[in-house]
């Protein structure tokens, strides 16, 4: 009878024990489903966070690529050395740990990075193929001989032309070594698990994975960051609620706004009108191709080329979108450099032809009429004399002026050649302005010179002068008493920069195209040669000209210079 108690107490330790065996398995087994589907989901997290910065990373290579495309077809019309965009390539390699990038079409390999693996064509590639066929961008696991790679695809296309399908290659050893942490980091937890209990455990277990995540997702961010912030292009993103998560280094130079102050904040609280098309795409669903758009900054007019792409989900829901803004302000003007020098010279040579051809008899005439003047006199009326000398005056006088006009077109077709010299700019602005300051004085006009950096300058003096000196003729015909002029030079990062700014009634934008077209003016007593002479002499000088023109502020004539000191 002694040992049914005894019994029972072992009864009830082995229930007890029993109890708590089958409780932690049981236990144990939640814990291993939750850690597996942790896992299984941080695992798809990783993915898609790596899928997502490779998709940012392939939009800004298409655009930067078409750009590339661009510059180098214009390459012919400019001084300057363009890279192609197997040199862009070549540089986006140099710069990330990036394993391959290859641009390839249906039968074989278009350009690529140096060292490419043996990659198969499109056609013999199904994933390729269906991205080809589809026109869209996918990411999968990829292996190049024994080594696995993540490799980003999308078909690339250039005015709307399918081109190929770009191919990037990231390395896949911060991802296994990220997933290596993970699973490290679940077994300790299970172990920590198994001695302070359910409740600590799962607490635990949360912190941890959201640490993990968020630095993965902060590797994979600065990852993919890095790439972003070095492009030359300016690059925006947004999130689906209109927040902006990124905004590269060339973006705050471009718009002249610190990332702090962007970053974290919504779109319309930033009130930059060219970040609209983010909106607009937010709103739509649909992307916007390369557009041009007009910004005004701070007084500053720049041309951006504007293109936003989409980032989706697993399930098609945007994630991001992405604006890629490119500053073609410096290409629009030499184009419209390249395009009145085109025009100068063929009207030029025109006017040199034409003025060949009326020469000879306008002399003839004026020599006939100098003739009747001296020897011939009609009768002996006096006031039909004087009327016949009044007439024979004219005529001469008319083809004088017809010769010093041909005179001018023939010094424009055949301008003289440059006497250059070393010129310093301070005592060259100085001694123009004596010229000038009379004038201004007598319209009652403010004139002022400004010289920030002094220089050597290797110019014609006394062709650059007349270029000044009409300049701000035109600037003291078009500014009325008590108005400003002021003559001003610096140096900026290429070139040595001399303006005439002045507070007259502007240009307006339709006769901005034209000003420098020979024969176009709007003075009454204009001839129309003025400006194309500047822009001549300019352009001798390896120079540009850029106009800025406010109806409400006045206009500024910017003369760019190389900048060889002397």
């Amino acid at each position: 009878m002694k040992s049914s108690p005894k019994t029972e107490s072992e009864l009830r330790a082995t229930v007890s024990t029993r109890t708590i065996l089958i409780l932690g398995i049981v236990l144990l087994v939640l814990y291993s489903g939750f850690a597996g589907f942790e896992y299984y989901q941080s695992k798809k997290d990783l993915l898609e966070m790596i899928k997502e910065g490779g998709f940012l990373l392939l939009d800004a290579l298409m655009v930067s690529s078409e750009r590339a495309i661009i510059e180098y077809e214009k390459k012919a019309f400019s001084r300057e050395n363009v890279d192609g965009p197997g040199k862009l390539i070549k540089t986006i390699m140099q710069q990330n740990d990036i394993v391959y990038i290859a641009l390839q079409d249906d039968y074989g390999t278009l350009m690529g990075s140096d060292n490419l693996p043996d990659l198969d064509p499109v056609l013999m590639d199904p994933f390729l193929l269906d991205i080809s066929i589809a026109m869209k961008k996918d990411a999968r696991i990829y292996e190049v001989g024994a080594m696995p790679v993540f490799e980003i695809a999308g078909s690339f296309f250039f005015r709307g032309q399918y081109i190929g399908v770009y191919r990037i290659g990231l390395p896949m050893d911060e991802y296994r070594r990220i997933l290596t942490n993970i699973r490290l980091r679940f077994i300790i937890t299970a172990l920590i698990f198994l001695f302070i209990g359910l409740i600590g455990f799962s607490v635990m277990v949360a912190n941890q994975n959201t640490r993990i995540l968020a630095e993965s997702y902060q590797r994979v961010k600065t990852y993919t960051g890095k790439i972003l912030e070095n492009l030359k292009d300016a690059v925006v993103a947004a999130d689906k609620n209109g927040t902006v998560t990124i905004f590269n280094i060339a973006a705050a130079e471009l718009f002249e706004i610190p990332p702090e102050k962007v970053i974290g904040k919504s779109l319309p609280e930033i009130r930059l009108p060219c970040l609209e098309s983010i909106l607009d795409t937010l709103e739509t669903g649909k992307t916007s191709r390369a557009h041009h758009f007009l910004l005004n900054l701070k007084g500053n007019r720049k041309i951006l080329n504007l293109a936003t792409s989409i980032v989706r989900n697993h399930l098609g829901e945007i994630e991001t979108v992405i604006l890629i803004a490119t500053d073609m302000t410096a290409q629009r003007h030499l184009e419209e450099q390249l395009l009145r020098q085109e025009k100068l010279t063929a009207m030029g040579e025109l006017a040199s032809g034409v003025a060949h051809e009326i020469r000879n008899p306008i002399n003839a005439i004026g020599i006939i009429a100098q003739r009747l003047q001296k020897e011939f006199r009609p009768c002996d009326n006096e006031e039909e004399q004087k009327e016949f000398d009044e007439l024979t005056v004219s005529i001469i006088t008319e083809t004088k002026r017809i010769n010093q006009t041909i005179q001018q077109f023939l010094h424009f077709a055949k301008p003289a050649a440059l006497q250059r010299q070393p010129t310093d700019i301070r005592d060259f602005l100085h001694e123009i302005g004596r010229l000038f300051k009379s004038s201004s004085t007598v319209q009652n006009i403010a004139f002022s010179i400004q010289v920030k950096n002094n220089a050597r300058l290797l110019i014609d003096p006394q062709q650059m002068k007349q270029a000044l000196l009409n300049l701000l003729q035109n600037a003291l015909d078009a500014t009325p008493p008590n108005g400003q002029i002021r003559l001003s030079a610096h140096k900026t990062d290429n070139h040595y920069e001399i303006s005439v700014s002045d507070t007259g009634s502007g240009i307006s934008e339709e006769n901005l195209q034209k000003i420098f077209d020979i024969y176009f003016t709007t003075k009454r007593n204009g001839t129309g040669m003025g400006l194309p002479i500047v822009s001549q002499i300019v352009q001798q000088h390896d120079g540009k000209i850029i106009v800025e023109s406010n109806p409400e502020k006045g206009t500024t004539f910017r003369i760019l210079l190389p900048f060889e000191e002397h």
